[in-house]
């Protein structure tokens, strides 16, 4: 297919350590461009995001430019938040069970976002996206969806969404509530250092209660000054070889709610995913034989590494 037959164009970094440098060159060239007819829709990604400014600055201000670092630490910290999210996310973002998809909402225009929600047959709305192109999720009740307006709506298929005939039944004996938990400092483990760890600490201080704990555990010690600037958690470090069993059962793994595991930046994605596999294994089996209730939440490099029967 030809470029001016597109309607979106995707540019994703090739792997190694200039991939974000290839994506900016081509961002240049398709922004200086003369396109035959209109312009796709342009989505890039980059790897660092120091190199985001430069690769926005390339793309125009038509295009999108995701920061793939950035996306990841929120990821990890919200999952580290919330047992079972990475569950949701992985549902929501890959491409099997059930997306997000826009639908025109012409026999939904001039009521209320709140009285939309129970219009769907199949479907679930989840926001709207407005004509200029702002994307509102969850925005208020009473927001008034415009004729132009799409909803975004989660569904296993952009053709299985459809609007229903009546209003649906609301089971009230369905719905229950649980009791609050006050809330505590946190106790977290982290297992290995890459060049998302220091983000990863940031974020999560501003999430945190006040006086918890973030342990680093990894071969040497983070050179950074860490502590600098955070006002909840307080890091420590302890020497680990993440891949030996013996070096993990020293850490004492029953303190911690939470543990995250990161992959190493410095080797090859597949050597460092197997080194991460190796790692969740010994602390799926710990857990087990001992009893320990910590959660754990990790990243990969390579989409096809079976996380997901360790991390459950």
């Amino acid at each position: 297919m030809g470029l001016d037959a597109a309607k979106s164009i995707m540019v994703l970094p090739p792997g190694g350590d200039d991939g974000d440098t290839d994506v900016i060159k081509t961002l240049l060239l398709l922004n200086n461009r003369l396109w035959k007819g209109p312009r796709p829709n342009i989505v890039a990604a980059v790897r660092r995001s120091p190199n985001l400014a430069a690769a926005r600055l390339a793309a125009g201000e038509d295009a999108l430019v995701i920061d793939v670092d950035d996306i990841a630490v929120r990821l990890i910290v919200q999952s580290h938040r919330q047992t079972g999210l990475s569950t949701v996310f992985n549902e929501m973002l890959s491409f099997v069970g059930n997306e997000l998809y826009p639908y025109p909402v012409t026999g939904l225009a001039g009521s209320a976002y709140g009285e939309a929600l129970n219009r769907f047959d199949l479907g679930i709305p989840v926001g709207l996206r407005r004509k200029d192109g702002e994307s509102l999720v969850n925005p208020p009740m009473n927001t008034v969806i415009a004729r132009d307006d799409e909803m975004l709506v989660l569904a296993e298929d952009d053709l299985l969404i459809r609007l229903a005939d009546a209003r649906p039944t609301i089971v009230g004996s369905a719905i229950t509530s649980a009791p609050g938990r006050p809330p505590t400092p946190d106790r977290t483990l982290m297992i290995g250092w890459n060049s998302r760890s220091a983000k990863i600490i940031t974020l999560l201080d501003c999430l945190v209660e006040p006086e918890s704990l973030i342990d680093i555990a990894a071969i040497q010690r983070p050179e950074n000054d860490l502590q600098e600037h955070l006002e909840n958690l307080t890091v420590g470090y302890k020497p680990c070889q993440p891949t030996l069993r013996p070096s993990l059962e020293s850490l004492g793994l029953d303190g911690y709610r939470n543990i995250i595991v990161l992959t190493d930046d410095d080797i090859d994605p597949e050597s460092a995913d197997s080194h991460t596999l190796v790692t969740l294994l010994h602390l799926r089996d710990i857990a087990l034989r001992y009893g320990s209730p910590y959660s754990i939440v990790t990243e990969c490099v390579r989409k096809s590494t079976p996380y997901t029967c360790i991390t459950r």
